[in-house]
Parts: C-alpha cells; sequence; structure tokens
C-alpha cells in the first residue's frame, strides 16, 4: 500500500519499542501524516524491519494502531475503524500539530546526522552564487570540497521537537538526487549528515527513508 505524501505541516518521530510479534528491538518512524515505518536500527543505512506484523499486545491504540495496520499492508475497512476508536472518528483524519520553525545557525567545524523532511530545493540563491564564484583558494578556506565546484541549495525541517529547526545547506551538484522535484512535492523524509563551514551548512550524504 503505497505510503501517505507529506505534508509541510508533518512532524515525525523516532522512538525505540521491542516488536509485538518477535521481541527484538526495533525503531518505529512516525509520522502525523497517517505513515509509519519500522527499523531495525536507528542509523544510515536503514534496514526495514521486515518480521510479520500483527497488533496483538502491542499496546498501540488509536491513529499508532491504524498507521501499523495500514503499512502491514492491510486494508483499513469501517470495521477495524469501528474496532479501534469505538466509532467513525469525526473528519476521517488525524489532528495536524503546529508549530513554529526556527533556522538553525551554522556551527563551524559541527558535524550532525539527523532525520530531516526535504522543504525546499534552489538551483540557483544568494548562496549559490557566492560558492559556485569563489576561486579554488578561496574554496578551500571555507572548507567547500576541492573537487567540487557547482553546488545548489536544499532546506530541510527538523520536527521532532516543539520547535522545530530548519537547516539550509549547500550541497554538491553530483550528490543532487535525480528526482528532486518530486522529492520536494512529497516533503520526503532523509537521514541527512550535515557539516558546519566558515559560512554555510553543508550536506556531506543524504539517504531518503
Amino acid at each position: 500500500m503505497a505510503m501517505p505524501n507529506h505534508l509541510s505541516s508533518c512532524q515525525t518521530w523516532l522512538f525505540e519499542t521491542r516488536c509485538w510479534n518477535c521481541n527484538n528491538i526495533i525503531f518505529v518512524l512516525q509520522c502525523t501524516c497517517g505513515s509509519a515505518v519500522l527499523f531495525n536500527n536507528n542509523t544510515s543505512p536503514f534496514e526495514h524491519h521486515t518480521c510479520s506484523i500483527g497488533i496483538g499486545d502491542s499496546g498501540y491504540s488509536g491513529w499508532e494502531a491504524i498507521e501499523i495496520l495500514r503499512n502491514a499492508g492491510m486494508p483499513v475497512s469501517p470495521e477495524i475503524m469501528s474496532t479501534v476508536f469505538g466509532r467513525k472518528p469525526e473528519g476521517g483524519a488525524q489532528k495536524i500539530l503546529h508549530s513554529d520553525i526556527r533556522k538553525c545557525p551554522v556551527e563551524c567545524g559541527e558535524n550532525i546526522q539527523l532525520i530531516l523532511n526535504l522543504s525546499e530545493f534552489h538551483l540557483e540563491t544568494d548562496n549559490t552564487i557566492q560558492a559556485n564564484g569563489l576561486t579554488e583558494i578561496a574554496r578551500e578556506f571555507e572548507g567547500l570540497p576541492k573537487d567540487q565546484s557547482g553546488f545548489r541549495q536544499m532546506t530541510f525541517i527538523s520536527n521532532n521537537d516543539e520547535i522545530r529547526e530548519s537547516y539550509t545547506a549547500l550541497i554538491a551538484n553530483k550528490t543532487v538526487p535525480q528526482n528532486i522535484k518530486h522529492l520536494v512535492k512529497q516533503k520526503a523524509v532523509f537521514f541527512v549528515q550535515l557539516k558546519g563551514l566558515k559560512t554555510w551548512w553543508f550536506i556531506e550524504s543524504l539517504e531518503k527513508i
């Protein structure tokens, strides 16, 4: 069953639990848009938990139970909705949480790894014009890769806190995903490794989850 598309108001969170089927430690990436993905680990490369899934005594209830069932490929029928909620939920959708977004300033020398939602992609901005116009010596001084001269800009949103954080970063042309327009529209979720340079955040690697 296809995943729901992420929205600009989506919020995701990753939490550790035990599989209610095999009892192994697993990590659940859950989103307010109605998707939940199970992993065996919480770092890249992410490995999907392929154990056969059943709600059973999992402790899940409400929309969490519905999301797990849906992602296990089970059709969510009116009977299932009635069993979980006791009645048909008004509006048929989960209430979306809202929170402020705070731009994260660059911290030179900082290396961070985060699960983030892709928000924007730009071919040309003031940042990319400045970075692309640097000489090789200036590029080395800024900490940009010596073997890469073409850069674009991507913005990601972190949404697992009360105050969501945004990261606007340069990315080398050769590492930009080919289907970038679709990924922006989808608000795709990525595991992103960022490095703080003197002037910019720089995307060292990204992996779609």
